[in-house]
């Protein structure tokens, strides 16, 4: 019974799409959309599938490419931030995170 849950694991990560952020920050962007294309999903005011293909494709790929605007932008800000080290995290600020 146990190896079931460890197989169901398994196929879960092989079968799993990388992550789109993880991609951009390797500069691998057409991987990138690749990935963020297969996971978009569009609906319409009522939470309904959009029943023509050809809207449904193009609200599709208008999505895909403001997630990809909203990812570079991250990414960008978070490179002059400069990169974050384990230290950080226990580090105390103004806002006190690390006490909530």
């Amino acid at each position: 019974m146990q190896m079931l849950i460890i197989i169901g694991l398994a196929l879960g990560c092989i079968l799993m799409p990388e992550s789109p952020r993880w991609l951009a920050r390797k500069n691998k962007w057409v991987a990138c959309r690749k990935v963020l294309l297969r996971i978009t999903e569009v609906r319409d005011e009522n939470d309904k599938a959009i029943s023509d293909p050809q809207v449904a494709e193009r609200m599709r790929l208008n999505k895909t490419d403001e997630a990809m605007r909203e990812l570079k932008q991250s990414i960008e800000e978070e490179s002059l931030e400069g990169r974050p080290r384990w230290r950080d995290m226990f580090k105390t600020d103004g806002l006190n995170i690390g006490r909530r």
